[in-house]
């Protein structure tokens, strides 16, 4: 019996097969995925210039005008007209006698100033995957998102000291974090239980966005953030506490039964996720307290475009840590000492997934 993948050789097979009634649904549908796989890129790029022309958050406020859009994007008519049809056909505007509107998906972006932040981070992405092959090849590429992310390499390197301008670059990544983060903070609340006298410290906090928005739920907490020098400020943790340190070399400060790490093991290799956690085992024991752990992770035993294909890439350009799955995580918290490590389900597992550990 012959296999379709001997099917498809046969010369002539793809064009009787799209043309016959039993066939013709599933030739279509395939043609339907190879283009997308080769035209996605001008897809994200779609979506980015709606951004940068400013029409999402016009749209979100207002039906507007094809002449408006296209005075707000100072763009040429015919050129707005392109980008109009365009992102109709993606399912981001809809035009109807002239006149634009956000779709639903259009307007949920519209609404998230945290997704909007990412589409315009994304733009040093794009740059790092024009060339893939050479980013694969090269063991140690020199990308924008190498650069945006520096506190990967500061952390644990022995720098005493951080320049102005690593400083000012510090404070453009930690603001894209404390934007992005209110997405982590409502799959942590709706997946782990807090208590009102609880006391929280944020390891890796950043500018305190989770640590804020935790307290804010639960006002008997305290909350405390742990964070290199540059990423977090006074202002910042206002009225919360503060502790500027590298996370691999200076001690926690004490008093705190729970840690959180949101977003912060899968920057990371996993030599230095272990190092990681043993250390914050060692903290937690002697309270037998609990860990947190909030983050993107890959779906054991399926391949999910999301962890695999975009933070799989992502973290590549990075130069950070990779996505894990997770029973991966789950080991190395085992093999770090924490006795038990229970997996809690989000509502939104592709955007976060949360394991709880006790020491």
């Amino acid at each position: 019996m012959l296999s379709v993948s001997s099917l498809i050789r046969r010369p002539g097979f793809s064009d009787w097969a799209s043309r016959s009634l039993l066939f013709g649904w599933l030739v279509r549908r395939q043609a339907r995925k190879v283009f997308d796989l080769m035209s996605g890129f001008v897809y994200t790029q779609t979506l980015l210039a709606c951004e940068q022309l400013g029409w999402l958050e016009a749209l979100d406020d207002s039906s507007l005008s094809v002449d408006q859009l296209a005075a707000l994007g100072r763009v040429h008519r015919d050129r707005a007209m392109l980008l109009i049809r365009a992102a109709s056909a993606v399912g981001l505007l809809k035009l109807r006698r002239n006149i634009v509107t956000l779709t639903l998906s259009g307007r949920v972006i519209a609404q998230q100033p945290g997704l909007r932040a990412l589409i315009r981070h994304h733009q040093l992405f794009y740059e790092d995957l024009a060339h893939p092959a050479e980013l694969l090849r090269d063991p140690d590429p020199g990308t924008r998102l190498r650069q945006f992310w520096r506190y990967v390499e500061v952390r644990g390197s022995g720098e005493s000291d951080v320049t102005a301008a690593a400083r000012a670059q510090t404070a453009q990544y930690s603001a894209l974090m404390s934007a992005t983060q209110d997405i982590i903070v409502s799959q942590v609340l709706a997946s782990v239980r807090f208590q009102p006298t609880e006391r929280l410290l944020d390891i890796g906090g950043g500018q305190g966005r989770f640590a804020a928005k935790i307290r804010a739920c639960h006002p008997g907490m305290a909350t405390h953030v742990f964070d290199l020098p540059g990423v977090t400020t006074a202002s910042d943790c206002e009225p919360m506490g503060r502790t500027e340190g590298d996370f691999f070399r200076d001690s926690f400060p004490s008093g705190f039964q729970t840690v959180s790490l949101v977003r912060v093991l899968y920057d990371h290799p996993d030599a230095w996720v272990l190092r990681l956690l043993k250390k914050i085992h060692d903290y937690l024991a002697p309270q037998r307290g609990r860990l947190i752990v909030a983050e993107p992770m890959s779906a054991d035993g399926r391949e999910e475009p999301m962890a695999e294909t975009y933070f799989g890439f992502y973290l590549l350009a990075m130069r950070g840590g990779r996505p894990r799955s997770q029973s991966e995580l789950a080991g190395l918290l085992r093999k770090a000492g924490f006795p038990s490590v229970q997996p809690r389900p989000t509502p939104l597992p592709m955007q976060c997934s949360v394991i709880e550990a006790t020491a």
